[in-house]
């Protein structure tokens, strides 16, 4: 009966070292992966913004070249319409 509870006894010292190694790699896990993610947020800010900056730009300028030429702006989109008009009906 004693072998029986020591080796008992050894297993749970096992058990309990295995837990405590675990939950500090854990630990270092989601330190280091949120490390990560701050980082990454921090990319995905920025490139939002530069898309902003880039859309008000592309805003600005297509408001110039339609002021600039309406007619031509009018046509072209009836163009682009009759097109994907004509496109998805072939497709349905």
């Amino acid at each position: 009966m004693s072998r029986t509870d020591e080796t008992w006894s050894e297993l749970q010292a096992l058990k309990n070292d295995l837990i405590h190694a675990l939950n500090a790699k854990a630990e270092t896990f989601r330190q280091s992966s949120g490390l990560h993610f701050d980082r990454f947020s921090d990319q995905i800010a920025s490139s939002l913004d530069e898309l902003s900056g880039a859309m008000e730009e592309g805003e600005d300028q297509l408001e110039r070249v339609v002021s600039e030429h309406p007619i031509a702006a009018v046509l072209s989109a009836f163009a682009v319409g009759v097109i994907v008009g004509l496109s998805l009906r072939r497709l349905l």
